[in-house]
């Protein structure tokens, strides 16, 4: 029953798409815990653009604490939809698990 500590969103859906809606139907403005947003600069994925996850942050307005963290590099491989790929945060998923973890350990509230 006890809320979460914080809230961590990656490569988030923020375009319409054949399976529905998005992040941006949803009242991210009731989200009352820290959240972050990581999401990669180059992303190609047409539901989940980089200046949706900027949209996704701004909408996070009752959060307290809301962070839009770009990441930049790595490699892409096939489907830019697909793990393979910016998307999925591909050649440097150590270095951004590493880094959420980071912000997890310095912003949640446990």
């Amino acid at each position: 029953d006890a809320p979460p500590d914080g809230l961590v969103l990656t490569s988030s859906i923020s375009r319409e798409n054949r399976r529905g809606g998005n992040l941006l139907d949803m009242k991210l403005s009731e989200i009352r815990v820290p959240t972050l947003v990581a999401h990669h600069l180059e992303d190609e994925c047409w539901v989940t653009p980089y200046d949706g996850a900027v949209e996704i942050e701004d909408a996070l307005t009752g959060a307290g604490r809301a962070e839009l963290m770009a990441f930049d590099g790595g490699e892409q491989s096939g489907n830019p939809c697909k793990p393979f790929s910016h998307h999925g945060f591909l050649g440097q998923r150590a270095a951004v698990i590493r880094t959420i973890a980071d912000w997890i350990h310095a912003n949640a509230t446990f």
